[in-house]
């Protein structure tokens, strides 16, 4: 008798440590679910990233995502970003790709009208949008690869764009007011004024700015804005009387430049745009610039 209680105890807690591993595993791969989300041309858990991004905003805010972009070329109309604490990442920018459809004018976008988003990081991809037209031309507007609107109602902070090649034309990154934003490693391509900043704050570490506008432009357009650029590269296809690497377009700004290169066709590191002039709240501080063409307005310290 007593042989058979020892057995049927024992029986009891296997049981128990079976059902509590299985209950385990189901929460475990729940968690992982919920945490790793894979975008695929096939195979994944969605073949567009726009739907893999708005899927998320129905997990747990507190939550970091990721959605991992697997090798292709995703057509999409929008992109959009709605929460923070998301981790949208490409395996190797030459072949993870998201692409604007034909006419459409803004690719990403990181917005939310009613609550701040927070710790979105971006890395390993191309996001090309040329313009409405597929190419590069006179005729072009606004085409962003990425963007962060913003309104009265709504901050967004802790966005980081790393290891990223971002084609676009007017406006291929604008950070809006109330934004911030870093850019790591980034080849930043498109017409002219191909990093805009409007009431906002971005920094540049080690990127690549290349122009193709036929006429005079920046390529950082700065106005009431806090911006930092340094170990960067300016380019531009054309040649202009004002070719220059950042474009201040208002005197309330603060700029940080240092040692970046100005290359093929720049004719100025800095300068002020017609009927901007220097005030008090104009603080440009510049150093360590290398090329041919590193000239200042003297409003530069």
């Amino acid at each position: 008798m007593r042989s058979h209680i020892i057995y049927l105890s024992a029986l009891i807690l296997l049981m128990t440590f079976l059902l509590g591993c299985a209950f385990y595993q189901i929460d475990f791969q729940k968690s992982l679910r919920e945490s790793l989300i894979v975008v695929a041309p096939s195979g994944g858990d969605f073949t567009s990233v726009n739907s893999a991004l708005k899927y998320t905003c129905s997990l747990p805010e507190e939550n970091t995502i990721t959605v991992l972009v697997m090798p292709g070329i995703y057509n999409e109309n929008d992109v959009n970003i709605r929460r923070g604490n998301i981790l949208l990442k490409g395996t190797d920018p030459t072949r993870c790709i998201i692409q604007g459809k034909p006419r459409n004018i803004h690719l990403v976008h990181i917005y939310n009208p009613q609550k701040d988003i927070k710790n979105i990081t971006i890395e390993g991809l191309t996001l090309k949008n040329l313009n409405k037209w597929g190419e590069y031309n006179t005729r072009a507007q606004e085409a962003l690869a990425v963007g962060f609107p913003s309104s009265k109602a709504h901050r967004v902070t802790q966005v980081t764009i790393r290891d990223c090649h971002l084609f676009g034309y007017q406006d291929t990154s604008f950070v809006y007011p109330n934004s911030e934003a870093v850019f790591i490693d980034c080849l930043i391509d498109g017409g002219y004024d191909i990093a805009s900043l409007w009431r906002s704050q971005a920094y540049y570490l080690r990127c690549k700015f290349i122009m193709h506008h036929p006429k005079g432009a920046g390529a950082l357009y700065v106005d009431k804005s806090k911006v930092g650029v340094w170990d960067c590269y300016f380019e531009s296809e054309h040649s202009a009387d004002h070719m220059g690497a950042l474009d201040l377009q208002s005197s309330d700004a603060t700029i940080w430049f240092f040692g970046n290169k100005m290359g093929k066709n720049i004719t100025h590191s800095i300068y002020l745009e017609r009927n901007v002039k220097p005030t008090k709240k104009t603080r440009i501080f510049i150093g360590g610039n290398r090329g041919k063409k590193v000239a200042c307005d003297p409003v530069c310290k």
